[in-house]
């Protein structure tokens, strides 16, 4: 049995992306910043996701969420997202945040990128204990 690593798709290193997200954090977390890439490939999507300002370490959950807005007002931010898509059929593989930054690139075969242009992607608390940053997907 063979232990050699795969490397990464060149979809990535030759490719540009067919759509992108700049998140952004809320009032309580203003130096919270990232950007998600999307990818199509396979029958899917590699998503390239970058955050800096985390406030704790830990898992923090993705979601694609139905409106194409990150406004915020009232006590829940970026209450204008919307609900998530179908639950289950847009959720990113968490991201770790460790030191403040994560890094992750993980595929997806729920959706491809053009299925989540003008949604928007949202950044919840580890555990899921609110809205921390959100992102509308367009064109990168």
């Amino acid at each position: 049995m063979s232990h050699a690593v795969s490397p990464l798709p060149r979809v990535l290193l030759e490719e540009r992306p067919a759509a992108a997200a700049l998140l952004c954090g809320d009032g309580a977390h203003p130096d919270l910043a990232g950007e998600a890439l999307f990818y199509p490939w396979q029958s899917g999507t590699l998503a390239l996701l970058r955050l800096a300002g985390l406030p704790e370490d830990g898992l923090y959950p993705l979601h694609i969420h139905r409106e194409g807005t990150c406004r915020t007002g009232g006590d829940v931010p970026f209450h204008c997202a919307g609900p998530r898509q179908a639950p289950g059929e847009v959720q990113l593989a968490p991201v770790l945040g460790c030191g403040g930054a994560a890094f992750s690139v993980c595929y997806t075969g729920r959706f491809t990128p053009d299925q989540v242009l003008g949604r928007t992607l949202v950044l919840h608390a580890p555990q899921g204990a609110g809205r921390l940053a959100c992102g509308v997907v367009g064109p990168p």
